[in-house]
């Protein structure tokens, strides 16, 4: 079965075969799939006030200030979320001292 794959601008799709391999495709394309299978990705985009909480697979956290955009990859991120970030005054800043009580 053959059928024509439309990719618009600034979206992001993963093509797959039958063997598993994976190939990603960013828009705009247009592309002729014979026996894969097509997954677009979402997108998660963080403001300048924000920040993206990225959990991989392999069990990293990874925090990345905004503004930033990333694709959520199921065969890469468990997880990603986007995050209000603490604005702090120009005379505010954390020294490494601080204890629980």
């Amino acid at each position: 079965m053959f059928r024509f794959l439309t990719i618009p601008q600034n979206h992001r799709v993963v093509i797959q075969d039958k063997r598993g391999r994976r190939q990603t495709i960013d828009g705009p394309r247009r592309m002729l799939l014979t026996s894969q299978t097509a997954t677009f990705l979402e997108q998660r985009t963080a403001g300048p006030t924000q920040y993206l909480m990225v959990r991989h697979l392999d069990g990293r956290t990874e925090h990345v200030r905004g503004p930033a955009s990333l694709f959520v990859d199921p065969a890469l991120h468990q997880e990603v979320t986007v995050a209000e970030a603490t604005p702090l005054d120009a005379n505010q800043a954390f020294d490494g001292n601080y204890q629980v009580q």
